[in-house]
C-alpha cells in the first residue's frame, strides 16, 4: 500500500532536479500502481500532475491539459482542498498557455476563492501570480498591479519564496512597462537576493537577464 506513495515521493525528488526523464518513469509506475483503488486516490491525482508538469516542462501543453484535468475530476470526489486547488493551478497554467486566458482565470478565481476559505496562503500566492500574468497578457495593467500587491502581501506573511521572487520579477516587468525604470531595476535586485539565497538557479538566471535589460 505505501509503494506507490514512495514512487511519488521518488518521482518530484527527481523532477526537483530537472531530472525528467527518473520523473517520469516513478510517476508512471506509481500511477499505473495505483489503478482505480480509492484509498490511494491522492496518491493517483499526484502522480498525474507530476506527468502534467513533465509534460509542460516539454512544451506538450495538450497533454499536459488533459493530465491536470484527470487529476482534478479525481480529487473532486475526496475533501482535499489543498491537492484540489493544486490540481486548478497547474491545469489553468497550461490552459492559458495555449491561449485560453478566460477559461484559465475562471478556473484560478476558483483556486483563489478555496485557497482563502481553507487558509492555503501558499496557493493564493500563487493563484494571484498566475492571475497577474492573465491580467498582463490582456494588457489590464491596473489589475495586474493590484494582484501582485495582494500576492505579495500573502507571502509577507506566510514566506514562499518561489512564488515571491516569481511576483518581484513580474512586478518588476510592469514597472519597465509604466516607465519606471529606477523602481524596476530596484524591485528585481530584491527578488535576485532571495533567489541567489534560496539557489532557485533558473529564477537567478531569468532575473538576472531582466536585471541587465533595466540597466
Amino acid at each position: 500500500q505505501r509503494l506507490p506513495q514512495l514512487l511519488e515521493q521518488i518521482g518530484r525528488c527527481y523532477y526537483s532536479q530537472a531530472s525528467y526523464p527518473q520523473a517520469l518513469e516513478y510517476w508512471h509506475q506509481c500511477a499505473v500502481l495505483c489503478g482505480n483503488q480509492v484509498d490511494l486516490i491522492e496518491t493517483r491525482g499526484l502522480a498525474l500532475m507530476g506527468l502534467g508538469q513533465i509534460c509542460d516542462a516539454s512544451g506538450e501543453y495538450a497533454q499536459a491539459i488533459a493530465l491536470h484535468q484527470m487529476a482534478h475530476s479525481l480529487l473532486l470526489n475526496i475533501d482535499n482542498v489543498f491537492l484540489l486547488t493544486m490540481a486548478k493551478i497547474n491545469w489553468a497554467v497550461n490552459l492559458q498557455k495555449i491561449g485560453q486566458s478566460e477559461t484559465a482565470r475562471s478556473i484560478l478565481l476558483d483556486a483563489l476563492g478555496l485557497s482563502l476559505a481553507h487558509d492555503l496562503p501558499h496557493h493564493a500566492a500563487e493563484s494571484q501570480f498566475r492571475l497577474a500574468e492573465i491580467a498582463i497578457s490582456l494588457d489590464e495593467l491596473t489589475l495586474a498591479e493590484q494582484l501582485l500587491e495582494e500576492g505579495l502581501m500573502t507571502v509577507s506573511i506566510t514566506p514562499y519564496h518561489w512564488c515571491e521572487v516569481n511576483l518581484l520579477g513580474l512586478w518588476a516587468q510592469l514597472s519597465h512597462q509604466a516607465g519606471r525604470h529606477e523602481q524596476s531595476l530596484e524591485i528585481v535586485r530584491r527578488g535576485l537576493q532571495i533567489a541567489e539565497e534560496d539557489g532557485l538557479r533558473h529564477l537567478v538566471l531569468r532575473l538576472s537577464q531582466q536585471a541587465i535589460h533595466y540597466a
